[in-house]
């Protein structure tokens, strides 16, 4: 299973459960850069972030459920 990427401030040690797919262009139309992995809270941070700069959401796909 992948790990978080976040590394500000520290490195996040909790597996991830979002994907996130880059492109440069159009989204899905251009040219495919590399995938982000995230954990819940580092994804939300990440789609706030991008809310804040009024720029698209990013395309976040869910890899794995949280056990209860």
């Amino acid at each position: 299973m992948e790990r978080c990427e976040a590394t500000t401030g520290d490195i996040c040690r909790r597996p991830a459960t979002w994907k996130h797919s880059v492109y440069v262009g159009n989204r899905e139309a251009g040219r495919f850069l590399y995938n982000g992995y995230w954990c819940d809270e580092h994804a939300e941070r990440v789609a706030e972030q991008r809310r804040q700069d009024r720029i698209p959401p990013p395309r976040l796909t869910r890899i794995a459920q949280m056990e209860a």
